[in-house]
């Protein structure tokens, strides 16, 4: 196995725990440390600026990163994001989340 492919799987699997645990959060109604773990999520794992998110479209977004999986496991993160902010009654970023992670499909990653 290549260190780039080592690296990806790396990869996925965190992201995939992440996803899980904000998903968690978000049903034990700790809706801020969800939304905290998804903020961190964005540049630890994906190397993302603070805040990027909110002021950036699909296709630039996914210029910034380095690999289809990379975009798989991007608009995994958006989508829980999504279910969080919606809960807590941020029903505008959450579907910012949403067009998002919809962008990021139409593009066939």
């Amino acid at each position: 196995m290549s260190y780039e492919q080592d690296y990806i799987l790396r990869l996925a699997r965190q992201l995939a725990e992440v996803v899980a645990r904000i998903l968690g959060l978000g049903r034990t109604g700790q809706l801020a440390d969800a939304l905290a773990v998804a903020e961190r999520a964005y540049g630890d794992l994906l190397g993302l600026p603070a805040g990027l998110i909110d002021r950036i479209d699909a296709a630039t977004l996914l210029g910034l990163l380095r690999s289809p999986d990379e975009a798989h496991a991007l608009i995994d993160l958006l989508e829980a994001e999504a279910v969080v902010l919606e809960a807590s009654g941020d029903t505008a970023r959450a579907a910012r989340r949403r067009e998002l992670a919809t962008g990021l499909r139409a593009a066939r990653v």
